[in-house]
């Protein structure tokens, strides 16, 4: 049996460290998402379906989809890096100035405070204490792209990989099949190791 158990094992590790095709799973899904369909189903279970619901069409989602929904959450950071400092243009004149800053970090809480302050610093390009709409959109820009990135836009995109039948899109039921096949190699490693 302890043999049988080493090899269920050796199973497992090539599924978990090469995301090799094992049980059935695609050689091309990457080796985080084989070891957390493996280790944590119901989290690979829930994301996709968040995304496949939300951003998808028809009960699926392909790579226009995901590419939209990387798109529709840099946009949200974006606007969230770019709100507090419009919030802060008290006279409406596209800039904020170090007075209005001052004014608006004097009756916020102190946390509030230190991030206000902080994306005032960051904002301000040429560092005149001013922070001008060029500024301010220069930086939600680049908070866009910082909080929502290239490895985030992978993530996603791995997804793909557990499309089975291989048409280009994605299902809640290729997701279920996935996660059977990667969880059965991972109960028969844990029952015999």
């Amino acid at each position: 049996m302890r043999h049988i158990g080493v090899i269920v094992a050796g199973m497992m590790s090539a599924l978990v460290a090469g995301g090799a095709a094992a049980e059935g799973l695609p050689a091309s899904v990457p080796a985080k998402l084989a070891k957390r369909l493996a280790t944590n189903p119901d989290a690979v279970m829930a994301a996709a379906g968040d995304l496949i619901h939300g951003y998808g069409a028809g009960g699926g989602i392909d790579r226009l989809g995901i590419l939209q929904a990387v798109t529709l959450d840099r946009a949200a950071a974006r606007a969230r890096a770019a709100l507090p400092l419009i919030a802060a243009d008290l006279d409406a004149d596209g800039q904020v100035t170090a007075a209005e800053m001052a004014i608006v970090a004097a009756s916020a809480d102190a946390a509030y405070r230190g991030r206000l302050m902080r994306a005032q610093a960051q904002a301000d390009g040429d560092g005149d204490g001013t922070v001008t709409r060029a500024e301010t959109f220069a930086f939600a820009e680049a908070e866009g792209l910082r909080r929502v990135d290239a490895a985030d836009e992978a993530r996603l995109m791995a997804y793909l990989t557990l499309d089975l039948d291989g048409n280009g899109t994605l299902t809640l039921p290729e997701v279920e099949e996935a996660a059977a096949r990667a969880g059965v190699v991972a109960k028969v490693a844990d029952k015999d190791a």
